[in-house]
């Protein structure tokens, strides 16, 4: 990602993740490859099916990168190794930062430490999703919440689901309040969002605070930002809806 040059001021490597990628990816084997190799940076590359959404990158034998292909046709993509988004940086590596500006290391630092080849890659067949986008937030956190990729609690101890309230493969964060006869699925009502009597949320994310009112209706990943309220009876389909922030 894109960040400001700033002062390490440390001498030893260090790691950069993005911030929407989930994985359970093994950081202590890519440290010790990133040792291994004498790299100067050395990424994470997970294989994914349509790499068209991404940036290929092709390696050599030893691992080290040739080179970036950013969404390349599913055809004609040299692989579908892509970057995922962790790396192991050698402090020397922000020396190459330019100071005062936003920089984006990914298109403008890690192609010169290639060319030097001093750029490694370790491909990895870790659990890894992008929660870039609605539909896979949703999916990473319900695959927490089922066991899949991990063992979190659907519903928050300090949550208040009525009775009559039905509730299927969703998460209802901390003090949510879920109300009588409404129905969620396959949704995640965030920290302190209510959900009105009767109402219908499903695919959809509710955000901090937010109130949605009795019988509305929320489908087909639909958004709602914080602190927003959707009056009764109101129906939405994909829609988004920013929040106060």
């Amino acid at each position: 990602g894109a960040r400001t040059g700033s002062d390490h001021g440390g001498s030893d490597a260090f790691l950069v993740l993005n911030g929407d990628v989930l994985t359970d990816l093994d950081i202590t084997a890519m440290v010790a490859s990133h040792r291994a190799a004498g790299a100067e940076a050395t990424l994470a590359l997970t294989e994914v099916e349509d790499p068209s959404r991404y940036g290929v990158v092709p390696t050599d034998a030893e691992g080290r990168v040739l080179g970036f292909v950013e969404k390349p046709d599913a055809a004609s993509a040299p692989s579908r190794w892509i970057n995922a988004g962790t790396y192991v940086l050698e402090p020397s590596i922000l020396d190459r930062i330019p100071a005062g500006r936003r920089v984006s290391i990914e298109r403008e630092v890690f192609p010169a430490v290639a060319t030097e080849g001093r750029l490694h890659a370790v491909q990895s067949d870790a659990y890894w999703i992008d929660t870039g986008t609605p539909e896979t937030y949703i999916r990473a956190q319900l695959e927490l919440v089922d066991g899949t990729h991990g063992d979190l609690p659907a519903v928050h101890p300090s949550a208040t689901v009525d009775p009559s309230a039905d509730v299927q493969r969703s998460i209802v964060m901390s003090g949510a309040t879920i109300g009588p006869g409404a129905h969620l699925l396959n949704s995640i009502v965030m920290d302190g969002g209510t959900i009105g009597a009767g109402a219908v949320v499903a695919h959809s994310i509710v955000g901090p605070g937010a109130q949605i009112g009795e019988g509305a209706s929320l489908t087909d990943l639909t958004v709602i930002g914080s602190a927003e309220t959707v009056g009764a009876g109101i129906g939405l389909a994909g829609a988004r809806v920013p929040g106060d922030s």
